[in-house]
């Protein structure tokens, strides 16, 4: 029952859920870091994502790089997204964008004001770098790829459509 309240009742609770003193975390593209119950302590939030079966805390889906980040933020207490190749607008400069909302949302989901304070800082000042010419060519570039893709898709199930039975039939046994 202990671990249900823990997930019920997550900022209410004074003994906590962990039975040790780290814990497995998941994150969502299935990468796993043990971290220190004292440094999950400080958000009770997460006491609502842990699961005693597993024995973990399962948060929210970040990619690798966005999840590193954030757990070298819970184990060093710093926020780093920005790069020197940020100055020259590189391609990698709008990921890190990117990134900086992604882990802004996760951190507003658990109630992690500073590292959202911090990630919304650092993704205003990319913001502010761009110029208009460079909104739109980003925004041109993904507008491309997404295209692209939706193309590809269509010419997919074209050709699936177009197939007869027993070729789809013929394709899965020879497969």
């Amino acid at each position: 029952m202990e671990s249900q309240d823990a997930r019920m009742f997550g900022n209410f609770l004074i003994k906590s859920p962990y039975p040790r003193s780290t814990v497995k975390v998941i994150f969502g593209d299935n990468s796993i870091y043990w971290i220190s119950v004292d440094l999950l302590e400080r958000y009770p939030k997460c006491r609502l994502s842990y699961d005693a079966h597993r024995g973990a805390v399962k948060l929210n889906w970040l990619n690798k790089t966005q999840t590193a980040a954030f757990v070298g933020y819970l184990r060093n207490g710093t926020w780093t997204s920005r790069r020197p190749e940020d100055w020259d607008e590189s391609p990698h400069y709008y990921n890190r964008m990117q990134h900086c909302l992604s882990v802004h949302g996760l951190t507003l989901d658990y109630e992690m004001d500073e590292l959202a304070r911090l990630t919304f800082e650092d993704f205003t000042k990319m913001a502010d770098r761009l110029s208009i010419f460079g909104l739109v060519e980003m925004l041109r570039e993904a507008n491309w790829t997404l295209q692209s893709n939706q193309t590809a898709l269509a010419e997919y199930f074209t050709q699936r459509v177009s197939m007869s039975e027993e070729t789809i039939t013929e394709v899965q046994i020879a497969g």
